[in-house]
């Protein structure tokens, strides 16, 4: 066995002893075949770097809380070196500076910690909404031209069963899927799509709104929702601690499969125990081979990172074979 393999197996044993499953979530695991060290290349995030030691890249501040300099990471650049360093049966990294200096772009804060990029619009807009939400929102009618598609700049009439806030910005949806357990065909949510948004030019009843900022044509029947605040995740991060059963019954942007720093949709929220930060494993689902029932198959983990009640947004993590709609999602 490698020093680095006797390393990653001394910190399981002693997180296995000491501490309940929570907590052994907490002791950064080597990779197998960890490097000694890494140089930055461009476009690097902390998570990307993380992911070269650790098998929990989420775990960066156990390994890197040692070396002060990494704690903000606009003082990593491209061409800095990462090394690996043992103290004390620890592992930990320590940063040596590019030589060649020039330092003309940081690595991407933006994505330190996880790819924010990757779910921005999701924070920003519901593409999930309750059905009862949807069905109830205010409802584009028409124009006084009588024509059946709208776009930015175009005045049209709302229907609407509460007076409208004058010169109030709304999001306007399309109706999506809805989405159903699949155990018991309960309707979970609905999913929206995006079109653009509308600003109320008369507040009377049927109100009249501007649209603005369309990204495809408006058409009668799409919906007005209130535009959220945009607000940061809380995303404490940590394995779920909570017996939870659920699917992947969702994808975004994709027909049948996705694959890293995608998201799906998974039929389990805040009723279930999820919040944002929860870490939960992804199993492909055993198949029935010569009248046996194969065990499922672990492909990968994915974090939520929104959580409605019945619902919640994963964002894969690290996968080796494309989701699907039906794999497993468990708190293992």
């Amino acid at each position: 066995m490698t020093k680095r393999s006797l390393i990653s197996a001394s910190l399981l044993i002693i997180s296995l002893l000491t501490s309940p499953l929570v907590g052994a979530a907490s002791i950064p695991i080597l990779n197998n075949n960890t490097p000694d060290s890494y140089i930055v290349k461009k476009g690097d995030t902390l998570w990307d770097i993380s992911a070269v030691f650790l098998e929990d890249p989420w775990l960066w501040p156990n390994i890197w809380r040692a070396n002060p300099s990494i704690d903000n990471p606009h003082l990593i650049y491209p061409g800095d070196e990462i090394r690996l360093l043992i103290d004390q049966g620890q592992p930990y990294l320590t940063l040596y500076p590019s030589s060649t200096g020039g330092h003309a772009e940081h690595i991407n804060a933006d994505q330190s910690l996880i790819p924010m990029a990757a779910i921005r619009e999701f924070l920003t807009k519901p593409l999930l909404t309750a059905s009862d939400q949807f069905q109830h929102a205010a409802t584009i009618i028409g124009s006084a031209d009588n024509r059946l598609m709208y776009a930015h700049g175009d005045s049209v009439y709302v229907t609407n069963n509460t007076v409208m806030v004058l010169n109030q910005t709304y999001s306007i949806y399309r109706a999506g899927a809805m989405l159903r357990d699949p155990d018991n065909g309960q309707v979970l949510g609905q999913q929206a799509i995006h079109i653009g948004q509308a600003v109320v030019t008369h507040s009377a009843v049927p109100a009249r709104v501007t649209l603005i900022n369309t990204k495809r044509e408006v058409r009668p029947g799409d919906r007005l929702l209130a535009s959220p605040t945009h607000s940061a995740p809380d995303l404490t991060i940590q394995h779920a601690d909570i017996d939870l059963s659920a699917q992947v019954i969702a994808l975004f942007e994709a027909l049948s499969q996705v694959g890293n720093y995608q998201v799906v949709v998974s039929n389990a929220g805040r009723a279930q125990g999820l919040r944002a930060g929860h870490i939960v494993a992804l199993q492909k689902r055993g198949v029935l081979k010569n009248e046996q029932q194969l065990p499922d198959q672990s492909i990968g983990s994915a974090m939520i990172f929104k959580a409605f009640d019945e619902l919640s947004y994963l964002l894969i993590l690290d996968t080796n074979r494309p989701i699907s709609v039906g794999d497993l999602i468990s708190a293992g």
